[in-house]
Parts: C-alpha cells; sequence; structure tokens
C-alpha cells in the first residue's frame, strides 16, 4: 500500500483535519507515534517503524471518511447506518421512517446497494415489529427483484462501453476504422438500437455515449449533438 502517495495526495485542508480527529481513531498511546510518522511522510522522510505503514494507511482513509463532505449518496448511508441503531434500540417507527426517506432518495439517484440494504432493513423490522399497512413479504421480494433487473440492465450496457475501452487499451491506440467496426457491431443489439430498453439513467446515458461516439468518429457531427 503506497502510504506516501495517499498522504502527499490530501489537500492542507485534509491533512489539518488529518491531525485534528485522528486521535478519536488511534489506540490510546499510539497517537504521537502516528502523527509523528504522518509528518515524516510530507518531509519525504521514511518511519522509522516500517510496520506501521500499513495501519497509517488505513488509519488515513477512516479519518478521511468523516472528511467526506455531505451530499445525497452520504445522506442515504447515513440514514441506513442510523436506522441499524435505532433497530438495534427497539426504536421501530423511528427507524421506518428514516429509511422510506432514505429508500426514495437512493431510488432517484440509482444506489443500488443501499436500495438492497434498504429492503433487509424492511425486512428485519417487519420480522421485529410485524407487519404494516402496505407492507408484506411479496412486496419485499417484489422490490428486491427490481432492484437486480435495474442492476443487470446497467451491467448489460456497460459491457458495451467497457469493451470498447478494453480493445483500446490492449492495442495501445485503436484505429478509427477498428472502433467503428465495434460500434457499428453493438448498435446491432436491441438493447443500444431501441431507447425503451434501456431502464435506469445509467443505461440511458450509454446508449446516448455510444450512438454520439459513432456518428462523431463517422464524421456526422450533427446526429452526434442530437444524441
Amino acid at each position: 500500500m503506497n502510504v506516501d502517495k495517499l498522504i502527499h495526495s490530501l489537500t492542507p485542508l485534509q491533512q489539518r483535519y488529518f491531525r485534528l480527529y485522528a486521535t478519536l481513531h488511534v489506540p490510546e498511546g499510539k497517537t504521537a507515534k502516528y502523527l509523528e510518522a504522518f509528518d515524516l511522510i510530507l518531509k519525504n522522510k521514511r518511519p522509522r517503524n516500517k510496520s506501521e505503514e500499513s495501519e497509517l494507511f488505513h488509519l488515513v482513509l477512516r479519518v478521511m471518511r468523516m472528511y467526506t463532505p455531505n451530499g445525497p449518496a452520504r445522506e442515504v448511508k447515513n440514514a441506513i447506518i442510523d436506522a441499524e441503531f435505532l433497530i438495534s434500540k427497539a426504536m421501530y417507527d423511528e427507524a421506518s421512517s428514516l429509511l422510506k426517506k432514505a429508500e426514495l432518495l437512493a431510488i432517484e439517484l440509482e444506489l443500488f446497494a443501499s436500495e438492497l440494504d434498504i429492503i433487509n432493513l424492511r425486512a428485519e423490522l417487519m420480522q421485529l415489529a410485524g407487519f404494516k399497512k402496505g407492507a408484506s413479504v411479496g412486496k419485499v421480494l417484489l422490490d428486491e427483484l427490481s432492484v437486480i433487473e435495474r442492476i443487470e440492465n446497467t451491467a448489460q450496457y456497460r459491457q458495451y462501453s467497457l469493451t470498447l475501452f478494453e480493445k483500446i487499451r490492449s492495442k495501445g491506440k485503436l484505429g478509427v476504422k477498428e472502433q467503428i467496426s465495434y460500434l457499428r457491431l453493438a448498435l446491432k443489439d436491441p438493447l443500444l438500437r431501441n431507447e425503451n430498453r434501456a431502464i435506469t439513467l445509467r443505461s440511458r446515458i450509454i446508449r446516448l455515449q455510444m450512438h454520439a461516439t459513432t456518428n462523431l468518429l463517422e464524421g456526422n457531427t450533427v446526429k452526434a449533438l442530437t444524441f
């Protein structure tokens, strides 16, 4: 693990944040040792104990989790953590309320993993607090299948764009003719021909990118812009 690269990549504000809050995550008696190693690396010097470098790498990551700016995706993750805590305290109504709001945001942002976590917590709430209006085993299963369907749909579209990048990387600079040949073949797939087959925002973006790229390489700028 390249702890040197990680630490040198931190902005001055992130470095200051690490120094201030590292003590919250460091075992008692080790704070000064890790801060000393942190400062040595910033001065392009080696820490005295090489075994500390791996621990320091993970410590920086842990502290930076706290530094990460708030945003919609972070709100969803925090709500899931809060709901888990509330469930452990038997505060089921409060947990359910949090999960409802988080689920709407997770669906909007297509945070598939978070959606599945929320569904699992909803199922746990059913077992612990009983079934409420609008909740059923069938609905949980359908919601889970819906997430899986959207994940599979996104993966199918992503495969085409990743395959193109893989070809470009494996051959250095893939020629324009070779790129067009691959793209023309890919665009024959009903997934890329029919916009209704793209059921997620990510899928729609990938489909549009594939069409736009094809037209750009073929010199049809006007048509590329429409995509």
